[in-house]
């Protein structure tokens, strides 16, 4: 479902398995997907309570969609960690934030 206006999203993007293949992929994917308009730094940090897992590569992108937060999670993000889980058994994870610019 389209809507009339133009959704600021921020969506953080975070793997620790591969994410120097992972991540830059993931980028490629959203951004064929819908309008990626800036890329923060990605840092490396610690898995929280769990000292046995890799290293995460953590960061965040600035989107605008006209989906809702709904459609842009289901139709757009997960369908990319599906995708990105069956090429290279990613935990690749998208977490959304959605505020209305007006």
């Amino acid at each position: 479902m389209a809507h009339e206006f133009q959704h600021a999203a921020l969506i953080a993007i975070g793997s620790n398995i591969d994410p120097d293949l992972n991540v830059p992929l993931a980028l490629e994917h959203l951004s064929a997907k819908i309008r990626v308009e800036a890329v923060s730094n990605f840092y490396w940090s610690a898995a929280v309570s769990v000292n046995t897992q890799p290293r995460f590569l953590n960061g965040a992108c600035l989107v605008r969609t006209d989906q809702s937060p709904r459609e842009l999670k289901f139709n757009v993000l997960r369908r990319i960690e599906d995708k990105l889980a069956r090429i290279s058994h990613s935990p690749l994870q998208f977490v959304g934030c959605w505020r209305n610019l007006y």
